[in-house]
């Protein structure tokens, strides 16, 4: 089996591709749009942090600038066209993916482990109550001093409303907010939804494809990251899938790992990059998985608001910044949506494009846009500018 070899540039380009301009020739806007979008990343990843908008709407928003909020309401209230569950982290996933759910679920109820002990008399009070009451908020569930609890202390009501989550017997039908609304799965689960529990070597067909569609260029690594469940398979199809030539390895420059990609995604690297540039969520599916950004894209980044103030090189929440196919810099911002002012902390330029003018103007018009997302008309740049003096000078 050939293994094909690719410059780190080419590479970049690939999945940049696969990423960023899957929808090309074939785009739907709205609702649809914003479908296609879910299903081709496979997941897009929940967060609570709202620095600037929350991360499950920043991905969205990044890849058509036509999504709104509510799109998200629709296709889980009204359509059931997609569901949360668990992919590396909490996520939106497409419904028609969710038997591959069900190996998390049953070994969480096999093993009757999660982040917490389980409490099998407030399991099924809190069961029985969803069954005999309807669908519920955790804020249902009142403490006995009627005080909310932050995530490590949660009420005990609220750690068995996440069991039942985690082991598939709830889902969530919703959220108010950002409050889900926690309903059995029979009433959530559309009647036509295959829930036949997957076999290990079709998990881990699942895996591979959805890996390689989404990121264009994977490594075992990238195929398993953060999972458990359905990955004791992944080497012996991989080995399976190149001997019929439906997936090709791929040796990039400089770079120790295998990875994998289809024939069909190599042809695209004869197309031209578009010019374009993007802010990118810390938790956006191309720098999620830290090291593959440092080995792919020679961009050594990581999200900082977990890091204390003083040990901070690029900021709280800091941004990458991707332009055409590469991770050029990182932007620290912050949205004050009552007040319409978006705030810019630092700015740091790690690679400098050829075509600076070029790059300036894209990221000037890129930043009115995602200013507007964020609700904000008003620009306050605070301090460290490396790189953009042009835009702003002192």
């Amino acid at each position: 089996m050939k293994e094909i070899k690719l410059s780190k540039a080419d590479a970049r380009k690939l999945v940049t591709a696969s990423q960023y301009h899957f929808n090309k020739n074939r785009f739907t806007e709205g609702v649809g749009g914003t479908y296609e979008t879910i299903r081709h990343l496979g997941y897009v990843q929940i967060d609570t942090i709202s620095v600037v908008e929350r991360a499950h709407h920043h991905t969205l928003w990044n890849r058509h600038h036509s999504y709104k909020p509510q799109h998200l309401d629709t296709l889980q209230g009204k359509q059931r066209r997609i569901f949360e569950y668990w992919s590396h982290a909490a996520a939106y996933l497409p419904m028609a993916d969710y038997r591959f759910c069900l190996p998390r679920m049953r070994r969480i109820r096999d093993n009757g482990i999660h982040w917490f002990p389980r409490d099998e008399r407030m399991i099924r009070r809190v069961l029985d109550i969803i069954k005999t009451e309807g669908p519920k908020y955790a804020k249902d569930f009142k403490a006995p001093d009627h005080k909310s609890e932050p995530w490590w202390g949660w009420k005990p009501a609220k750690i068995a409303l996440e069991y039942l989550f985690m082991e598939g017997r709830l889902m969530a039908a919703g959220r108010k907010g950002f409050q889900k609304i926690y309903d059995l799965a029979e009433n959530v689960i559309p009647a036509d939804t295959n829930t036949r529990m997957p076999t290990p070597t079709e998990m881990a067909g699942f895996l591979i494809d959805s890996g390689i569609r989404s990121l264009g260029l994977v490594s075992v690594k990238d195929i398993v990251y953060q999972r458990k469940d359905g990955i004791e398979k992944v080497e012996t199809v991989l080995q399976r899938k190149q001997k019929k030539k439906q997936i090709s390895a791929v040796r990039v420059e400089g770079v120790n790992d295998l990875y994998y990609t289809t024939p069909e995604l190599v042809e695209t690297l004869e197309t031209e990059t578009p010019v374009f540039l993007r802010f990118l969520s810390p938790f956006d599916n191309l720098v999620i998985r830290r090291q593959r950004a440092v080995e792919l894209f020679d961009f050594n980044y990581q999200l900082e608001c977990y890091v204390p103030a003083a040990k901070r090189k690029r900021g709280y929440f800091s941004l990458p910044i991707l332009y055409r196919d590469r991770l050029v810099g990182t932007m620290d911002a912050k949205a004050h949506r009552k007040g319409g002012v978006f705030s810019i902390k630092s700015l740091h330029l790690d690679h400098r494009p050829e075509d600076e003018d070029v790059f300036l103007e894209c990221f000037h018009r890129e930043l009115r846009d995602f200013m507007g997302f964020n609700k904000c008309t008003e620009l306050e740049v605070e301090s460290t500018v490396s790189g953009f003096e042009k835009l702003f000078p002192k």
